[in-house]
């Protein structure tokens, strides 16, 4: 039986965080080269795909936060 992964907090308001930014006019490309991730990574982030580790969540959030403020 296949378990499912808890999402924690930190994960889940990176990705909203990464859709505000979108929203806010933030290419993919810029948060790339802000986050130090390709682009890719981003893109599937935002598309659910893949949430990013909660380690790296936790260093994105303050990152992230700057961006839409």
């Amino acid at each position: 039986m296949k378990t499912k992964n808890k999402i924690a907090p930190e994960q889940r308001q990176c990705v909203s965080l990464i859709k505000q930014a979108r929203r806010k006019g933030h290419t993919l490309e810029q948060m790339a080269v802000s986050l130090g991730v390709s682009f890719s990574t981003v893109s599937r982030w935002e598309n659910g795909r893949v949430v990013p580790h909660r380690n790296t969540s936790i260093r994105l959030v303050p990152l992230l936060k700057e961006l839409v403020a």
